[in-house]
Protein backbone atom coordinates (compact mmCIF):
# COMPACT_ATOMS: atom_id res chain seq x y z
CA UNK A 1 0.00 0.00 0.00
CA UNK A 2 1.62 3.30 -0.86
CA UNK A 3 0.77 7.07 0.15
CA UNK A 4 1.89 10.36 0.70
CA UNK A 5 2.15 12.16 3.74
CA UNK A 6 2.26 15.78 4.36
CA UNK A 7 6.15 17.18 4.53
CA UNK A 8 5.16 19.47 7.57
CA UNK A 9 3.18 18.19 10.33
CA UNK A 10 3.57 19.96 13.63
CA UNK A 11 3.95 18.52 17.24
CA UNK A 12 2.00 20.58 20.12
CA UNK A 13 3.61 22.74 22.56
CA UNK A 14 3.42 20.29 25.70
CA UNK A 15 5.27 17.80 23.51
CA UNK A 16 7.74 20.20 22.44
CA UNK A 17 8.40 21.01 25.91
CA UNK A 18 8.88 17.33 27.06
CA UNK A 19 11.41 16.96 24.34
CA UNK A 20 13.47 19.17 25.63
CA UNK A 21 14.20 17.23 28.83
CA UNK A 22 15.76 14.23 26.51
CA UNK A 23 18.76 13.06 28.17
CA UNK A 24 20.09 9.39 27.22
CA UNK A 25 21.80 7.34 29.42
CA UNK A 26 25.02 6.20 27.52
CA UNK A 27 27.55 3.67 28.49
CA UNK A 28 29.88 0.83 26.57
CA UNK A 29 28.26 -2.67 26.20
CA UNK A 30 31.48 -4.94 25.44
CA UNK A 31 30.48 -8.08 23.42
CA UNK A 32 32.58 -11.16 21.69
CA UNK A 33 34.30 -9.28 19.29
CA UNK A 34 33.23 -5.64 19.59
CA UNK A 35 32.67 -3.10 21.92
CA UNK A 36 29.53 -0.65 21.50
CA UNK A 37 28.58 2.90 22.37
CA UNK A 38 24.66 2.46 23.53
CA UNK A 39 22.58 5.05 24.23
CA UNK A 40 19.07 4.37 25.87
CA UNK A 41 16.37 6.74 26.67
CA UNK A 42 12.64 7.14 27.52
CA UNK A 43 10.29 3.46 28.79
CA UNK A 44 8.08 1.18 27.31
CA UNK A 45 8.43 -0.85 24.62
CA UNK A 46 11.79 -1.20 23.02
CA UNK A 47 12.52 0.44 19.75
CA UNK A 48 16.07 0.08 18.35
CA UNK A 49 17.60 2.67 15.92
CA UNK A 50 19.71 2.10 13.97
CA UNK A 51 22.25 4.89 12.36
CA UNK A 52 23.16 5.25 8.78
CA UNK A 53 26.83 5.36 7.68
CA UNK A 54 29.51 7.05 9.91
CA UNK A 55 27.10 8.65 12.14
CA UNK A 56 27.04 8.27 15.93
CA UNK A 57 23.98 8.21 17.96
CA UNK A 58 23.81 11.54 18.62
CA UNK A 59 22.44 12.00 14.87
CA UNK A 60 19.33 11.05 16.56
CA UNK A 61 18.35 13.68 18.43
CA UNK A 62 15.71 15.83 16.57
CA UNK A 63 13.67 12.58 15.86
CA UNK A 64 14.37 10.80 19.10
CA UNK A 65 13.36 13.51 21.69
CA UNK A 66 10.30 12.91 19.93
CA UNK A 67 10.09 9.27 20.30
CA UNK A 68 11.57 8.82 24.09
CA UNK A 69 8.21 10.79 25.42
CA UNK A 70 6.67 6.88 24.47
CA UNK A 71 9.13 4.43 23.67
CA UNK A 72 11.89 3.01 25.04
CA UNK A 73 14.89 3.68 22.91
CA UNK A 74 17.76 1.95 21.93
CA UNK A 75 20.32 3.61 20.04
CA UNK A 76 23.93 2.28 19.20
CA UNK A 77 27.06 3.55 17.37
CA UNK A 78 28.00 0.97 14.54
CA UNK A 79 31.65 -0.03 15.05
CA UNK A 80 34.34 2.70 13.98
CA UNK A 81 31.51 5.28 14.52
CA UNK A 82 30.80 7.72 16.87
CA UNK A 83 32.01 6.65 20.22
CA UNK A 84 32.94 2.80 19.33
CA UNK A 85 36.04 1.34 18.74
CA UNK A 86 36.54 0.16 14.83
CA UNK A 87 36.66 -3.82 14.50
CA UNK A 88 40.09 -5.88 14.48
CA UNK A 89 38.58 -6.89 11.03
CA UNK A 90 36.46 -6.16 8.55
CA UNK A 91 32.66 -7.91 8.01
CA UNK A 92 29.83 -8.44 5.67
CA UNK A 93 26.13 -7.21 7.06
CA UNK A 94 25.70 -10.76 8.59
CA UNK A 95 28.20 -10.64 11.08
CA UNK A 96 27.18 -7.45 11.81
CA UNK A 97 23.57 -8.50 12.17
CA UNK A 98 25.14 -11.18 14.92
CA UNK A 99 26.31 -8.40 16.68
CA UNK A 100 23.25 -7.03 17.16
CA UNK A 101 21.54 -9.67 17.92
CA UNK A 102 24.35 -10.23 20.69
CA UNK A 103 23.64 -6.92 21.90
CA UNK A 104 20.13 -7.50 22.15
CA UNK A 105 20.57 -10.33 24.13
CA UNK A 106 23.09 -8.30 26.76
CA UNK A 107 20.33 -5.49 27.28
CA UNK A 108 17.79 -8.42 27.86
CA UNK A 109 15.15 -7.77 25.03
CA UNK A 110 14.00 -10.91 23.59
CA UNK A 111 12.04 -8.50 21.15
CA UNK A 112 12.12 -4.86 19.76
CA UNK A 113 11.20 -2.81 17.52
CA UNK A 114 13.76 -1.53 14.75
CA UNK A 115 13.74 1.30 13.01
CA UNK A 116 16.81 1.65 10.20
CA UNK A 117 17.29 4.61 8.69
CA UNK A 118 20.11 4.56 5.55
CA UNK A 119 23.12 2.45 6.07
CA UNK A 120 21.07 1.37 9.14
CA UNK A 121 18.04 0.00 6.93
CA UNK A 122 20.45 -2.30 5.44
CA UNK A 123 21.52 -3.29 8.40
CA UNK A 124 17.68 -3.67 9.69
CA UNK A 125 17.02 -5.99 7.22
CA UNK A 126 19.69 -7.99 7.39
CA UNK A 127 18.60 -8.52 11.02
CA UNK A 128 14.76 -8.70 10.55
CA UNK A 129 15.73 -11.85 7.93
CA UNK A 130 18.33 -13.27 10.33
CA UNK A 131 16.63 -13.24 13.73
CA UNK A 132 12.86 -12.61 12.78
CA UNK A 133 11.21 -13.58 16.26
CA UNK A 134 13.84 -10.87 17.16
CA UNK A 135 11.70 -8.06 15.49
CA UNK A 136 8.28 -6.91 16.59
CA UNK A 137 7.87 -4.43 14.17
CA UNK A 138 10.38 -2.73 11.33
CA UNK A 139 10.80 0.41 10.13
CA UNK A 140 13.09 1.25 7.18
CA UNK A 141 13.79 5.25 5.94
CA UNK A 142 15.64 6.16 3.22
CA UNK A 143 16.98 3.15 2.49
CA UNK A 144 18.16 0.12 -0.54
CA UNK A 145 17.46 -3.17 -1.36
CA UNK A 146 21.64 -3.19 -2.27
CA UNK A 147 22.54 -4.83 -5.40
CA UNK A 148 19.40 -4.74 -8.16
CA UNK A 149 18.09 -1.40 -6.43
CA UNK A 150 17.94 1.81 -7.93
CA UNK A 151 21.57 3.23 -7.93
CA UNK A 152 22.40 7.10 -7.33
CA UNK A 153 23.99 8.70 -10.32
CA UNK A 154 27.78 8.26 -10.19
CA UNK A 155 28.16 11.93 -9.24
CA UNK A 156 26.69 11.04 -6.06
CA UNK A 157 28.00 8.55 -5.54
CA UNK A 158 31.51 9.22 -5.67
CA UNK A 159 30.67 12.52 -3.83
CA UNK A 160 28.85 10.25 -0.72
CA UNK A 161 31.67 7.66 -0.79
CA UNK A 162 33.98 9.95 0.52
CA UNK A 163 34.83 10.29 4.43
CA UNK A 164 34.84 13.91 3.53
CA UNK A 165 32.06 15.38 4.84
CA UNK A 166 32.42 13.71 7.73
CA UNK A 167 35.66 15.69 8.22
CA UNK A 168 34.73 19.51 6.82
CA UNK A 169 31.57 20.96 7.21
CA UNK A 170 33.00 23.48 4.40
CA UNK A 171 32.72 20.37 2.05
CA UNK A 172 29.65 19.09 3.58
CA UNK A 173 27.90 22.32 3.15
CA UNK A 174 29.31 22.72 -0.21
CA UNK A 175 28.10 19.24 -1.65
CA UNK A 176 25.10 18.33 0.98
CA UNK A 177 22.35 20.21 -2.01
CA UNK A 178 23.60 18.03 -4.96
CA UNK A 179 23.80 14.40 -2.66
CA UNK A 180 21.74 14.93 0.20
CA UNK A 181 18.42 17.61 -0.96
CA UNK A 182 15.37 18.14 1.12
CA UNK A 183 16.06 21.09 3.54
CA UNK A 184 19.84 21.07 2.24
CA UNK A 185 18.66 22.15 -1.25
CA UNK A 186 15.98 24.67 -0.88
CA UNK A 187 18.43 26.27 2.37
CA UNK A 188 21.45 25.65 1.61
CA UNK A 189 24.10 26.71 4.50
CA UNK A 190 20.98 27.81 6.45
CA UNK A 191 19.96 23.72 6.82
CA UNK A 192 19.08 22.62 10.41
CA UNK A 193 21.37 22.82 12.74
CA UNK A 194 20.75 19.67 14.54
CA UNK A 195 22.28 18.25 11.17
CA UNK A 196 26.15 19.11 12.38
CA UNK A 197 25.37 16.66 15.17
CA UNK A 198 27.16 14.78 12.68
CA UNK A 199 30.04 16.53 12.35
CA UNK A 200 30.37 16.59 16.07
CA UNK A 201 31.08 12.39 16.17
CA UNK A 202 32.81 11.79 12.77
CA UNK A 203 34.01 8.29 12.19
CA UNK A 204 37.22 7.39 11.53
CA UNK A 205 38.37 6.56 8.30
CA UNK A 206 38.75 3.01 9.14
CA UNK A 207 35.53 2.61 10.33
CA UNK A 208 34.30 4.35 7.35
CA UNK A 209 35.35 2.20 5.10
CA UNK A 210 34.51 -0.79 7.08
CA UNK A 211 30.89 0.05 6.89
CA UNK A 212 31.34 0.67 3.17
CA UNK A 213 32.88 -2.61 3.28
CA UNK A 214 29.77 -4.37 4.93
CA UNK A 215 27.52 -3.27 2.40
CA UNK A 216 29.53 -3.71 -1.18
CA UNK A 217 27.80 -6.19 -3.41
CA UNK A 218 24.95 -6.88 -0.91
CA UNK A 219 21.85 -7.26 -1.81
CA UNK A 220 18.42 -8.23 0.39
CA UNK A 221 16.50 -9.07 -2.92
CA UNK A 222 16.87 -12.96 -2.82
CA UNK A 223 14.95 -13.35 0.66
CA UNK A 224 13.05 -10.16 0.92
CA UNK A 225 10.27 -12.47 -0.02
CA UNK A 226 11.00 -14.00 3.64
CA UNK A 227 10.80 -11.18 6.16
CA UNK A 228 7.94 -11.67 8.38
CA UNK A 229 7.96 -8.59 10.64
CA UNK A 230 4.64 -5.69 9.32
CA UNK A 231 6.84 -3.42 7.95
CA UNK A 232 7.16 0.40 6.84
CA UNK A 233 9.27 1.88 4.28
CA UNK A 234 9.40 5.32 4.00
CA UNK A 235 11.13 7.66 1.79
CA UNK A 236 11.73 10.87 0.66
CA UNK A 237 10.32 12.08 -3.48
CA UNK A 238 13.67 13.99 -3.62
CA UNK A 239 16.20 12.22 -2.01
CA UNK A 240 19.18 11.83 -4.58
CA UNK A 241 21.33 9.40 -2.36
CA UNK A 242 18.74 6.36 -2.36
CA UNK A 243 16.15 7.22 -4.82
CA UNK A 244 12.49 6.72 -4.09
CA UNK A 245 12.67 3.59 -6.43
CA UNK A 246 14.31 1.63 -4.02
CA UNK A 247 11.28 2.26 -1.60
CA UNK A 248 8.67 1.18 -3.94
CA UNK A 249 11.07 -1.90 -4.50
CA UNK A 250 11.49 -3.00 -0.67
CA UNK A 251 7.65 -2.57 0.02
CA UNK A 252 6.42 -4.56 -2.94
CA UNK A 253 8.85 -7.54 -1.86
CA UNK A 254 7.70 -7.33 1.69
CA UNK A 255 4.58 -9.16 2.21
CA UNK A 256 3.68 -6.87 5.00
CA UNK A 257 5.03 -3.87 3.96
CA UNK A 258 3.21 -0.24 3.54
CA UNK A 259 4.88 2.70 1.96
CA UNK A 260 4.89 6.43 2.78
CA UNK A 261 6.27 9.02 0.63
CA UNK A 262 6.86 12.66 2.13
CA UNK A 263 6.66 14.89 -0.67
CA UNK A 264 9.64 16.89 -1.83
CA UNK A 265 11.38 15.25 0.91
CA UNK A 266 15.70 14.81 0.51
CA UNK A 267 17.95 11.91 2.20
CA UNK A 268 18.11 13.74 5.72
CA UNK A 269 13.69 14.09 5.87
CA UNK A 270 13.22 12.15 9.06
CA UNK A 271 15.80 14.07 10.69
CA UNK A 272 14.77 17.21 9.17
CA UNK A 273 11.04 16.86 10.08
CA UNK A 274 11.00 15.04 13.18
CA UNK A 275 7.54 16.23 14.14
CA UNK A 276 6.32 14.69 11.01
CA UNK A 277 8.67 11.20 11.32
CA UNK A 278 7.62 10.78 15.16
CA UNK A 279 3.93 10.99 14.02
CA UNK A 280 4.46 8.35 11.29
CA UNK A 281 6.05 5.60 13.24
CA UNK A 282 4.07 6.06 16.47
CA UNK A 283 1.13 5.22 14.57
CA UNK A 284 2.79 2.07 12.60
CA UNK A 285 3.98 0.93 15.81
CA UNK A 286 1.09 1.35 17.69
CA UNK A 287 -0.42 -1.09 14.80
CA UNK A 288 -2.57 2.12 13.18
Amino acid sequence: MESSSPSGLTGSASSLAAGNRYQPHVRDVVLTHATLRVAEAGSGQPLLLVNGIGAGFQTWWPLARQLSQSRRLIMFDAPGAGGSPQLRRSVRMPELARLVVELCDALGETQVDVLGYSWGGVLAQQFAHDAPRRVRRLALASTTPGLGGQLPSLAVLALASSPLPYLSRTYLTRIAPAVYGGEWRRDGAAAPRELARWLEHSPNLIGHFQQLYAISWWTSLPWLHRVTAPTLVMSGTGDPLVPVQNARLLARQIPQARLELIPGGGHFWILEQPEASAALLEAFLSGV
